[in-house]
């Protein structure tokens, strides 16, 4: 055997072993790891989570606190934070509750569905992309992409219901 081919086996054996390794350990470290809570690590870490004292809240409380006020699509099509309240939009033919920080939308549920289809039939025009989707904080439809302002709604553009942005960039087709 000469010099090379010794080399060349050398490597490929050693090459194997540190695969081997590698795999070994990250299954065994995947296996170890167990699933923990953010309260849990900021005790490991000897940190106090962030409150609203600080000025501060965690994203998981945020969340938590924004799950907790929910009201169902059947009453509102979206909310928006204004400033540390979150508002929630409510259809024009819906009641909310007196608890909730309301503002009246613009839109029935039946006509923010209507738009929503028409929008969608728009698909598959060849070399168009384009996305939307509705704004609570400006009780908008917002219409992102390449496609002619012609083919969107003409009364919804008018009554400004839709925004529209055109872009090159990005999008779907």
């Amino acid at each position: 055997m000469d010099n090379n081919t010794t080399k060349k086996g050398l490597a490929t054996v050693l090459g194997t072993a540190a695969v081997l390794l590698l795999s070994f350990n990250a299954a065994a470290g995947a296996a170890a790891e167990p699933s923990i809570t953010d309260e849990q690590k900021q005790a490991q870490e000897g940190t106090a989570m962030p409150g609203t004292e600080t000025g501060y809240t965690s994203s998981l409380t945020e969340e938590s606190r924004l799950r907790s006020t929910e009201m169902s699509q059947d009453t509102s099509p979206g909310a928006f934070m204004s400033g540390d309240q979150l508002t929630w939009r409510v259809f024009a033919d819906a009641s909310a509750p007196d608890s909730a920080a309301t503002m009246p939308s613009r839109f029935t549920k039946a006509t923010l569905n209507d738009l929503e289809q028409q929008l969608s039939g728009l698909a598959g025009t060849p070399g168009v992309f384009f996305g939307f989707g509705y704004r609570a904080d400006t009780d908008t439809v917002l219409v992102t992409g390449n496609l002619p302002l012609s083919l969107l709604p003409s009364d919804a553009v008018s009554s400004g219901a839709v925004v529209y942005e055109y872009t090159t960039d990005g999008g779907r087709e």
